[in-house]
């Protein structure tokens, strides 16, 4: 299949004498599709030497998986608990993995959510002001494929037992 090269997806365009493909989403995934290969051929011709190709094959790595990560404990204090989201049994042919964890008031929103800095280390512990959250991570290899884990339910309660931070006899 042709597929016509734009800046996202070749920084070089196609006029330039050097082509650079861009394998990092989410420009790749726009155009490709994980685990699928593919063979770029480069055609020359030239009026006293006549004609020739080169090609080199390239397959798009597929994104992390097997994995798991969840939090714990789903309840607990706001301001004082600490929760942890953890991960394990993640998979790829691109190491190594960075987590990047993020927590987000409310149902899960991968825009909507706080992220942490990408970090080597698969678990990440925090603590959080009264509320009900949603948590995820987001698993990237070394090419910057990424899967999103299953969101894990978080409550942070004040130490009257709710996760509204209205403590129970201020409300009544």
């Amino acid at each position: 299949a042709l597929i016509l090269l734009n800046l996202d997806f070749s920084p070089t365009g196609d006029a330039a004498p050097t082509l650079v493909v861009n394998l990092r989403p989410p420009a790749a995934l726009a155009t490709l599709t994980p685990g699928a290969a593919y063979t770029v051929t480069l055609r020359a011709t030239s009026p006293t030497r006549g004609n020739g190709a080169t090609s080199t094959t390239f397959t798009l790595p597929l994104p992390p998986s097997g994995g798991a990560c969840g939090a714990s404990p789903p309840v607990g204090d706001a301001y004082t608990g600490e929760f942890t989201l953890a991960c394990e049994n993640w998979a790829s042919d691109e190491l190594p993995l960075e987590y990047a964890y993020g927590v987000v008031l409310g149902g899960f929103s991968e825009d909507g959510a706080s992220w942490s800095a990408p970090s080597y280390v698969a678990t990440y512990t925090f603590i959080l002001p009264p509320g009900s959250y949603t948590a995820s991570v987001r698993v990237s290899d070394a090419l910057g494929a990424t899967a999103l884990a299953t969101p894990s339910s978080i409550v942070a309660a004040t130490p009257g037992g709710n996760a509204t931070g209205v403590d129970q006899a201020e409300a009544g």
